[in-house]
């Protein structure tokens, strides 16, 4: 190859990485949200609800540190106990799974376990004196998908 033709090539492919080079100083990045495995979405949601039930048993050591659990809580009691350990937690619960990426061909299924977790949430927290039983259609609708640690019986 003669030398004026690989010359030409080498400004031919500087001006190319020039022109490669120019263009927007924006710091725009795109975001491809990957679909996970049922196998990973179990794994990963099985993790988020188990650090959550972790942190509501902890709770729930601190509050019968201060009141007898083995006799029927009073409302305010009641009310007490769902709002600093089992609202928090499960709230914890269903907004992390819900940042996890459904796998493909199950985003519905998906949607509508997490549709009932909150719709559980809203009922509860409207009647404290039932709000993990306003969360069973979800806790169970959750086990049978494969993850087991979101139930609150599991404390």
């Amino acid at each position: 190859m003669s030398k004026r033709v690989m010359a030409m090539l080498v400004g031919v492919v500087a001006l190319a990485v020039l022109v490669a080079g120019c263009g927007s100083s924006d710091d725009e990045t795109t975001t491809v949200e990957v679909s996970l495995t049922k196998a990973q979405f179990v794994k990963q949601g099985s993790k988020v609800c188990a650090e959550e039930l972790k942190t509501m048993s902890k709770g729930l050591k601190a509050f019968s540190d201060e009141h007898d659990l083995t006799k029927k809580l009073n409302k305010e009691d009641t009310e007490e106990l769902v709002e600093t350990v089992f609202q928090p937690g499960f709230e914890g619960q269903f907004e992390g799974l819900g940042e996890l990426s459904p796998p493909k061909g199950d985003e519905k299924q998906v949607e509508a376990i997490l549709t009932q977790f909150e719709e559980g949430l809203d009922k509860g927290s409207e009647n404290k004196e039932k709000f993990v039983a306003e969360l069973s259609t979800a806790m169970r609708a959750l086990e049978k998908y494969g993850i087991k640690e979101c139930d609150g019986l599991y404390l």
